[in-house]
C-alpha cells in the first residue's frame, strides 16, 4: 500500500481476485461475469480495507457510436479512429454499435440507444443509411456524413459533421488552369451536390465545365457515349483534356472510355479522383483526400464539450475542410493539355 493510499490492487490481493474483477465489480458492470459470492468478497475487502471508489472510476463516461456496416471500410475506420483518439483525450470509453439493413438488427440497435445514458451518441453513415434503418436517433446525436450527398430526413433531425469539398474543389481548378486545361467535365454517380459545388469552383477558375455526366440512371451506354464525345471530339474545336471524378463508379466509367478511346492518364487526359476509399485508382491518381478522421474527432468534441446537455438541439452543420494531398501529387496527375 503505497504511503497509506488504498489501491485497486490491494482490493484485488485481500480479495483473491484480479484486479479487472475488482474494476467490474466496484464500477457495477460486471453482468454475469462475476458470480454473486466473487461481488460480495469483493466489496466485503474494499470495505474492511476502507478503499473509496473515486467517481470517475465509478461512473464511467461513455461515448456510443452507431456505425454504417455499409459504409466504405477506409473511411468508417478512420473517422472512428477519429472518436476513440478524441474520446481517450477526455477518459471516456467507447461502445461501438454496428447497424445494417436487417429489421431485427436495426430494433436492436433502437434498443440499445434507448439505454444510453445522457444519450452521447455519434452515427457515422453515409447520407441514405439513416432513412434506410428508419432509426429514430437522439436528437441529440452527432451524425458523420461519409459522402457528399443530400441527407435524409432522419439526418436532418440531428447536428451533422460534414465534409466540405469547396476548398480542394478551388485548389485542384486553380491547379488544371495553370497546367494549360480549358475543358473540364464532372463525373458522378447522382451526387447532385457535389457537382454544383465542383462545377463552381471550376468556372471560378475560368474553366469551361464541357459537361456534366452522371453514370448513375440505368443504360449506362449513353454516359459512355457521352465520355466518349467529350474526349475525342469536345464541344467546338477543343477537346476535354481533365475529368474530375466523384465516386469510384464515375472512375471505372472514366477508365473504361479513356483506355477505350486509345488515350492514356495522365498524358493524355488528367483523372481527378475523390478518394472516399472505394476507388480502384492504382492507375489513375487520387487527388482529393476524404477528411472522415477530422470528422470524427470534431464529432466526438462536440458530444464531450457539454453543449449538448441542459438545452434544446440546435441544428448547427459543422463543416470540416476537405484535404487536398500534396501538390506535387497533383500537378503530376494533371497533364499540360498542350497538343491537344
Amino acid at each position: 500500500m503505497a504511503e497509506g493510499r488504498i489501491r485497486i490492487q490491494d482490493v484485488a490481493a485481500h480479495a483473491g481476485v484480479s484486479s479487472a474483477t475488482v474494476s467490474l465489480v466496484l464500477s457495477e458492470r460486471f453482468g454475469t461475469r462475476v458470480s454473486t459470492g466473487t461481488a460480495e468478497r469483493v466489496r466485503a475487502a474494499a470495505g474492511e480495507l476502507g478503499y473509496q471508489v473515486v467517481e470517475k472510476n465509478y461512473e464511467l463516461g461513455w461515448l456510443t457510436v452507431v456505425v454504417d456496416t455499409k459504409a466504405p471500410r477506409r473511411l468508417l475506420n478512420d473517422a472512428l479512429g477519429g472518436v476513440l483518439q478524441e474520446a481517450s483525450h477526455a477518459d471516456h470509453a467507447v461502445a461501438v454499435v454496428p447497424v445494417g439493413a436487417d429489421g431485427d438488427e436495426v430494433r436492436g440497435v433502437a434498443a440499445t440507444l434507448a439505454r444510453v445514458p445522457r444519450h452521447r451518441v455519434a452515427c457515422i453513415a453515409r447520407s441514405e443509411a439513416l432513412d434506410e434503418w428508419n432509426l429514430r436517433l437522439p436528437e441529440s446525436t452527432v451524425v458523420v456524413t461519409l459522402d457528399d450527398g443530400r441527407p435524409g430526413d432522419q439526418a436532418h433531425r440531428c447536428q451533422r459533421v460534414v465534409p466540405g469539398s469547396e476548398p480542394a474543389a478551388r485548389a485542384l481548378a486553380g491547379v488544371l488552369a495553370e497546367r494549360g486545361h480549358h475543358e473540364v467535365a464532372v463525373v458522378s454517380d447522382g451526387l447532385a451536390v457535389a457537382a454544383a459545388i465542383w462545377t463552381s469552383s471550376l468556372e471560378g477558375a475560368g474553366l469551361h465545365v464541357s459537361g456534366q455526366v452522371d453514370v448513375a440512371p440505368p443504360g449506362g451506354g449513353s454516359a459512355e457515349a457521352e465520355l466518349r464525345r467529350l474526349l475525342v471530339n469536345g464541344p467546338g474545336a477543343r477537346r476535354t483534356t481533365a475529368m474530375v471524378c466523384l465516386n469510384p463508379r464515375a472512375v471505372a466509367v472514366v477508365r473504361k472510355v479513356v483506355e477505350g478511346s486509345g488515350l492514356r492518364v495522365p498524358q493524355d487526359v488528367s483523372v481527378i479522383v475523390q478518394d472516399d476509399g472505394r476507388a480502384d485508382v492504382d492507375n489513375v491518381l487520387p487527388t482529393s483526400a476524404f477528411p472522415a478522421r477530422e470528422m470524427g474527432r470534431a464529432a466526438a468534441r462536440v458530444l464531450l464539450d457539454g453543449t449538448l446537455e441542459g438545452r434544446a438541439r440546435s441544428r448547427v452543420v459543422i463543416s470540416v475542410p476537405r484535404t487536398v494531398t500534396g501538390e506535387r501529387r497533383i500537378r503530376r496527375a494533371a497533364s499540360s493539355g498542350e497538343g491537344s
